[in-house]
């Protein structure tokens, strides 16, 4: 019973050091890659097939604390489209898209695991579901 008293008696003491301690050395904050800048779809890197359905694109990030705002641009033989939608890291963004009449229910999340940024996409439409989990360690090398 003295051992049980004098364990929990030497606990007790260690713990206001301890407190003490974590004041002298803080801790730091887990810094993110910061994916700011213009990315271009290298299109020469896909199969034919796969080109054949998919117009070049630009997309523009601009990171500012847990805001992420990517502006696509997408050019076509006959137009150029662009979209800018804001991403609020740390939280779930749903919206619905309309394209050749048809409702695509879209939902995006993302946050940061450490230095990870892991991103989750699903897409809704015609009653069938597409889910994209993807993450990141870095910045990816290929940025102009």
């Amino acid at each position: 019973m003295l051992r049980l008293t004098i364990l929990l008696a030497s606990a007790v003491a260690a713990s206001p050091v301890a407190a003490q301690r974590s004041d002298i050395m803080p801790t730091k904050a887990p810094t993110h890659p910061d994916f700011s800048g213009t990315w271009i779809m290298d299109v020469s890197s896909l199969n034919a097939q796969t080109a054949s359905m998919v117009s070049p694109s630009t997309l523009l990030i601009t990171q500012v604390g847990s805001l992420l705002t990517l502006r696509t641009t997408s050019t076509t033989s006959t137009e150029e489209q662009s979209e800018t939608v804001p991403y609020q890291l740390d939280a779930v963004r749903t919206d619905t898209l309309m394209q050749a009449g048809v409702a695509t229910e879209r939902t995006f999340s993302a946050s940061w695991d450490g230095s990870v940024l892991v991103a989750d996409l699903r897409l809704v439409s015609r009653g069938k579901t597409v889910r994209v989990v993807a993450s990141t360690r870095s910045t990816p090398a290929v940025r102009c």
